[in-house]
């Protein structure tokens, strides 16, 4: 059974090539697909060149994963595997990062609503005040 897996493993590494050290994703290429499908089917684009990208995914039997990206981005998909605990981090991160930046957008945005509707409010009564 173990020389089976052995065997199965070097078949899919011959079909995909391994990255082992990827530790981030660059942030011009976390927006190319929603997080809910790098969730959803466990893969990520983590290069782009000559128009393709390179998608880093985690199961080398389900291909369908990468039909369905080509159809999506309308370019060549170039996979390559990683291990799926490090996907599961990759997606942590990049979870976090965009939940961070709802936040400080949030924070952001939050206190000039609350400015623009404190104007406004004073600008009405100062126009009541003028008419009576």
């Amino acid at each position: 059974m173990k020389m089976l897996k052995k065997v199965v493993l070097d078949v899919d590494s011959y079909m995909f090539p391994r990255f082992d050290t990827l530790r981030w994703v660059p942030m011009r290429y976390r927006k190319i697909l929603p997080l809910s499908m790098m969730k959803r089917h466990q893969c990520i684009v983590i290069g782009a060149a000559q128009g393709k990208l390179t998608v880093a995914i985690t199961d080398s039997v389900d291909l369908s994963i990468i039909e369905l990206l080509q159809r999506l981005t309308k370019r060549t998909i170039f996979p390559v595997l990683i291990a799926p605990e490090r996907m599961r981090q990759l997606i942590r991160h990049i979870e976090y990062c965009e939940q961070r930046k709802k936040r400080v957008m949030r924070l952001y945005y939050q206190p000039r609503l609350q400015i623009r509707a404190w104007v406004v409010m004073v600008a009405m009564l100062l126009g009541r005040e003028d008419k009576g």
